[in-house]
């Protein structure tokens, strides 16, 4: 029996680098057809206290992992399961990689395996990596920094995004252009993908 498996288009960068504008921009063009827009961590009553927690509190990298991983769990449950339309998704798998791995140094291969384990056949399909220069990005939160915002880590978590958008193919986008031109570029991809 084939199990029904969403098209998942994931939008990672770090804070500040347009792609949950983008997200929300893509999601209004979409929303004729079957669509969700999710976020990680969050998404579900859980998930959003899990983020909660993750944004206000200083954890130790190995707890933010299984809390995170939790989250996706349960979202993946509630959201992905028996789902066969799209589903836009404010960060995956790779921000875990990203941060926590070549964040904050937990081994790469674990979590790689880590996240194989939890989101079983629910990969993306594609994705977009916003990339852009920490300082730019941290210069245009109009709140205040959380746990995960310095400048040298999140230059680790740039260079970890660009590694895994090497080794993954995902469509980099250069997060300082314009609005208007980012959404072009990801409207053009997706009609390459037959999503429009």
């Amino acid at each position: 029996m084939d199990i029904k498996k969403p098209y998942i288009i994931v939008f990672e960068g770090i804070d500040g680098s347009g792609k949950s504008t983008q997200i929300n921009i893509v999601y209004e063009l979409l929303k004729e057809k079957n669509v969700k827009l999710l976020r990680e961590p969050g998404s579900t009553e859980i998930g959003d206290r899990l983020r909660d927690i993750l944004k206000s509190q200083k954890l130790d990298p190995k707890t933010q992992t299984f809390l995170i991983e939790a989250s996706r769990t349960h979202m993946i449950e509630k959201h992905l399961k028996g789902f066969d339309g799209i589903v836009l998704l404010d960060r995956y798998i790779y921000s875990t990689i990203a941060y926590q791995g070549y964040g904050f140094g937990i081994d790469i291969n674990f979590l790689k395996a880590l996240n194989d384990f939890a989101v079983d056949i629910y990969k993306p399909d594609i994705v977009f990596l916003f990339d852009i220069e920490p300082r730019a990005a941290l210069a245009r939160l109009n709140r205040e920094k959380d746990v995960f915002e310095n400048i040298e880590f999140l230059e680790k978590v740039r260079e970890g995004y660009l590694a895994l958008a090497r080794e993954y193919n995902f469509y980099i986008l250069d997060a300082s252009k314009t609005k208007d031109e980012i959404t072009d570029f990801i409207t053009s991809i997706l009609r390459q993908h037959r999503i429009f």
